[in-house]
């Protein structure tokens, strides 16, 4: 978190309540994913900020960092509902793995192509700015 400290938000506290309490959501699902992946890497995610596309506001609110630029591997990767294929009810939810030198940026996540199934995705620079992220 340090190599961000001049563009964290302005009373951003790093010791906010996560509100992690193992993974709730059910398997297979994009939610489902999202929580484990970021559990590989070493950060937290709330156990209950509901369907996918309703994860920016609840961890927001929570206090987590959330703006619209991609910036680490294991970022939650937001999607509205509707956008880029999304559920048009509940939205999705993804984990950045690899932002590119160009700013795009490679995606895993499930429910893509079943459940339970781990795809990946590309989304030049473009794209990538017009998603929500969950930082930490």
């Amino acid at each position: 978190m340090d190599e961000h400290q001049g563009q964290l938000p302005q009373g951003f506290d790093a010791n906010h309540e996560t509100g992690d309490r193992g993974n709730a959501y059910p398997y297979g699902q994009c939610t489902w994913w999202a929580y484990e992946r970021r559990a590989q890497l070493g950060l937290n995610t709330g156990s209950h900020f509901g369907n996918a596309g309703s994860w920016a506001v609840s961890a927001g609110s929570m206090g987590y960092w959330v703006d619209n630029t991609p910036r680490n591997t294991g970022d939650a990767l937001v999607f509205s509902p509707g956008q880029e294929g999304a559920s048009g009810v509940y939205g999705h939810v993804a984990v950045v793995e690899k932002v590119n030198p160009d700013g795009s940026i490679e995606i895993s996540e499930s429910n893509v192509q079943g459940v339970g199934v781990i795809s990946h995705r590309t989304f030049t620079s473009a794209q990538a700015r017009n998603f929500q992220y969950i930082h930490f």
